[in-house]
């Protein structure tokens, strides 16, 4: 089928634009995508509006859009053409012309004009011509139909479910009939901790039409805590329904309550509900906070004990109290770590150091890993003491074992005639004759000579690791110049606390598109006894109240638990309580 169409615009200045183009095929489409023969762009208009294919007998046009097209001012889905029809479809004009067109002196299968039209039409519909009433079919009426309806409802969504369901034993029956059991009952699907239950619902739901109980969750959860111990205040709080805080049936995604109403609801007047709470009042996070308290580690010790025996407290303190430090009996300096230029690393070249070069997250995420002298340290810290033996270095311990491996070490050397005596006393008598073996001179008096000098060796090379080169470097050291040798230094221990706030969690993992020096103010630290953990101002620079468009909302289990770490289980299991 030869198709002319023949385009008529106006212009901005009210002139008429013509043009006209020749399209062949089997039929000609009309529509609002690009890939019509005719493209109309008008909202009104469908991608695929309406199709001309010619017939046996005549051209035909058929509508694609369920809103029909209208021919001739009447709304249908199919019409013949003949010259002289008008196609309105969105606010254009296609009006069928003759089929010889005089402007090209050709003939042509089918002529088509478009134009936009002067003004969209509304053309009125019988609306009662398309409505069907169920009166009209004569076999049932509307309320007979409402009642088959809701019978069937009871029938199959409660009255068959709840007979088996009062029979547990008959409900995997039904499960597997093509019939309506228990589960449509459900409102959505379960927690991916809970899934594995599948349609097992009698699991959770002991009691027909009642909430779940919390012995029912008791069963698999027995370890959980309380949220407070039972010799408390306000222990009625434990009695709280499990399912206040955990809404089953909202995806496999979440679980718990994210709302921070209910910690609100006492914590914003605490001392309402315990007067000898020592806890601070509690809003939202963006602005009724109290400011975070840091967890420090305090060494105390006893009258009379030895200096390194001691006894290690836990305090909590604002985090911008004045003055505020750790005494970790560490020396460490970060600044000279993360310094610009580098350190000498363990070839002698210099290396730049980064906070990951040390500091490494736990599996989880969450925490980091302590940390090690063996594993972050000993690469550029050497322990060797010989050097014309670098590889042999001195354990990372107590000064009692670096003397015995000292003494070990030079003592063997001696008597395995590894060591040359007369080069090492300058002078004195020495161990053997020239081309003697050493089995022939390993008499009492040089055994002895041996064990002086190893001793020798052994106080001079430990008092100038401890004291001068190596363990003076990181740790406190002592001297008593009237003990023994095993027992004239004594190295204080350090200790560094884990978690400096532990009553929050936090993920490190979730904050890895930050810098450590976001939140961690080490890059100018010059001692171990500093604070480097951030205030709640600087999490405020991201984290917000819930109507704070423009921050992260932060609710409170976002970093706190519900249940406690030291109270008793659910299930009343003993465990220390801590006031």
């Amino acid at each position: 089928m030869r198709c002319l169409i023949t385009t008529i615009e106006k212009t901005n200045n009210l002139m008429i634009a013509k043009s006209q183009r020749v399209v062949e095929g089997l039929r000609i489409t009309i529509g609002r995508g690009t890939d019509r023969d005719i493209q109309i762009a008008d909202e009104w208009v469908g991608l695929k509006h309406a199709t001309i294919y010619s017939g046996k007998s005549s051209v035909q046009i058929r509508a694609s859009s369920v809103t029909g097209i209208i021919v001739n001012d009447r709304l249908c889905r199919v019409s013949r053409l003949q010259p002289g029809d008008v196609i309105n479809i969105g606010d254009n004009n296609i009006t069928v012309l003759e089929n010889f067109d005089e402007t090209l002196n050709e003939s042509f299968d089918l002529n088509l004009r478009i134009e936009a039209a002067a003004k969209r039409e509304l053309i009125e519909i019988d609306e009662n011509r398309y409505k069907t009433s169920l009166k009209k079919t004569h076999l049932i009426s509307k309320r007979q139909t409402s009642w088959v309806l809701f019978v069937s409802l009871i029938l199959l969504g409660l009255i068959i479910p709840l007979i088996f369901f009062v029979s547990p034993a008959k409900m995997e029956t039904l499960r597997n009939a093509p019939l309506p059991d228990d589960t449509i009952w459900s409102t959505g699907k379960l927690h991916r901790g809970h899934s594995f239950m599948g349609d097992a619902c009698e699991n959770c739901h002991q009691s027909a039409f009642q909430s779940v109980e919390n012995k029912a969750c008791v069963n698999c959860h027995s370890s959980v805590q309380n949220h407070l111990d039972e010799r408390h205040a306000v222990a009625d709080l434990n009695e709280e329904d499990c399912a206040y805080c955990h809404k089953e049936h909202q995806g496999q995604n979440n679980i718990i309550r994210q709302d921070e109403a209910s910690c609100i609801d006492c914590h914003e007047d605490i001392k309402d509900f315990d007067a000898n709470s020592k806890l601070a009042d509690v809003g939202e996070f963006g602005d009724a906070h109290p400011n975070f308290k840091v967890s420090l580690l305090v060494p105390t010790k006893n009258p009379g004990d030895q200096l390194q025996n001691f006894h290690w407290s836990v305090t909590r303190t604002d985090v911008n109290s004045a003055n505020l430090t750790e005494n970790n009996f560490l020396k460490f300096s970060h600044k000279d770590h993360l310094t610009k230029e580098g350190v000498e690393n363990e070839t002698g070249a210099k290396e730049i150091m980064q906070c990951n070069s040390c500091h490494q997250p736990q599996l989880d995420g969450g925490i980091m890993k302590p940390i090690a002298m063996e594993q972050h340290c000993s690469r550029c810290h050497r322990m060797e003491f010989d050097p014309n033996n670098p590889n042999r270095q001195i354990p990372h311990g107590e000064p009692k074992l670096v003397i015995l491996t000292l003494k070990e070490y030079y003592s063997r050397q001696l008597l395995e005639g590894l060591t040359d005596a007369t080069n090492r006393t300058q002078g004195k008598r020495q161990i053997r004759r020239p081309g003697a073996s050493p089995k022939k001179t390993k008499n009492q008096s040089q055994k002895e000579f041996a064990l002086e000098w190893a001793m020798q060796q052994t106080e001079k090379i430990a008092a100038d690791l401890i004291e001068r080169k190596a363990c003076v470097s990181c740790h406190q050291v002592s001297v008593d110049e009237s003990q023994p040798l095993a027992k004239r230094w004594t190295i204080k221990p350090v200790k560094i606390i884990q978690q400096w706030y532990p009553k929050s969690q936090f993920s490190h993992r979730r904050h890895e598109t930050m810098q450590c020096i976001d939140c961690h103010d080490a890059v100018e630290s010059e001692s171990s006894e500093n604070i480097l953990m951030p205030d709640i101002n600087n999490c405020r620079d991201c984290h917000g109240s819930k109507d704070d468009d423009s921050k992260v909302s932060s609710s409170c289990v976002l970093c706190h638990g519900f249940h406690g770490k030291n109270e008793a289980s659910r299930n009343n299991e003993e465990i220390q309580w801590k006031p």
